[in-house]
């Protein structure tokens, strides 16, 4: 990212380093990771297309307050220059931190991000603030860009504006801080999509209240009700409750859960969806929240036509841990914090 021609040649290197490392190193842009995601690289993309780590949208916004440069940009321009990863390294021309400043930038535009008298690439609260101010005061951000307006800027961070390589690099960028704009920004406690649609999460607290044998915890012979139940008819699509990936669809041939479809977060939360009568995706699907994965139905042991929803937090890949109420939490306070549950006691 700095100006002068040295630049070039560090960045022609850092091209041919990530050419080298390829797939194994999984420094694809995320337009490319909707299709063909293998269930290992859940946990890569952690949250999905546009997901930020909760403690980088904190330091984010707090840039955004102090130079008026927006949360997502910031975010987004990180999410590019880590490959999605926001891991603090320092590649092999000496770019550091997760805004992958070389030195020399570094020593101009370092900025002490959490006021404790030091500027350190590797601090998150530094290097975020850095990128900041670095985007506005040298790449010429304002507020209101356009996508056209906002090529040049990311040009400039990424090097010298004008070369195919610095506008390949800037358009990437974009891609990236546009995605993290619009679905940056959704913790599961507040924005889940509700698993089956024509169905709100009001809606389905509701129907706890007067049906509290669906509701989680409920005994059943020997155990607990390990989710939820919905009350949807035959064929509603269901859809994912967060961005992931399907690692698992298998029928309960013993009876119990029918047609089942797991979900894999990054962040290994499993999503299990029981009762199908289909499915709408393969095995091995990258899909966003909101995509429709399957339908809803009545096989297994079933006594009309429902889903029954599990969540099973820190399942990761273990698929011992997708099913059963020894891992499971109840849905209902995972999707609103834990307090204050509609259906009360």
């Amino acid at each position: 990212m700095p100006k002068d021609k040295q630049h070039d040649i560090d960045l022609a290197t850092t091209t041919v380093l990530d050419v080298g490392t390829g797939f194994t190193q999984r420094q694809q842009w995320y337009g490319n990771l909707i299709n063909g995601l293998t269930p290992g690289d859940a946990l890569f993309i952690r949250g999905g297309i546009g997901y930020v780590p909760p403690e980088i949208v904190q330091i984010c916004k707090t840039m955004e307050a102090r130079y008026g440069v927006p949360w997502w940009l910031i975010a987004g321009v990180v999410d590019w220059e880590t490959r999605g990863q926001y891991n603090d390294t320092t590649n092999g021309i000496g770019a550091a931190g997760l805004g992958q400043f070389l030195p020399a930038t570094w020593a101009e535009y370092a900025q002490d991000g959490n006021g404790d008298g030091i500027k350190d690439v590797h601090s998150p609260w530094d290097n975020l603030a850095t990128v900041a101010y670095f985007l506005k005061t040298y790449c010429g951000y304002r507020p209101g860009m356009t996508d056209d307006q906002l090529l040049p800027v990311l040009e400039k961070y990424e090097g010298v504006p004008g070369t195919a390589d610095d506008l390949w690099q800037a358009r990437q960028c974009l891609d990236y801080v546009r995605q993290v704009e619009a679905e940056g920004n959704m913790p599961f406690d507040q924005n889940g999509y509700f698993p089956a649609e024509g169905i709100t999460w009001q809606e389905e607290y509701q129907y706890l209240i007067s049906h509290p044998d669906c509701r989680y915890g409920a005994p059943r012979a020997g155990h607990i009700h390990a989710g939820i139940d919905v009350p949807a008819t035959a064929g509603t699509p269901l859809v994912a409750v967060e961005n992931g990936v399907i690692v698992d669809e298998h029928a309960d041939t013993g009876g119990g859960g029918g047609n089942m479809i797991t979900l894999l977060t990054g962040d290994g939360i499993a999503f299990t969806y029981m009762h199908l009568s289909s499915y709408a995706v393969p095995k091995g699907t990258a899909v966003k929240g909101g995509q429709v994965i399957g339908y809803a139905g009545a096989t297994g042991d079933a006594t009309g036509a429902c889903l029954h929803f599990e969540v099973h937090p820190g399942a990761g890949m273990d698929p011992s841990r997708w099913y059963g109420y020894y891992t499971a939490e109840d849905p209902v306070a995972f999707f609103s914090g834990g307090a204050g549950l509609p259906y009360g006691q």
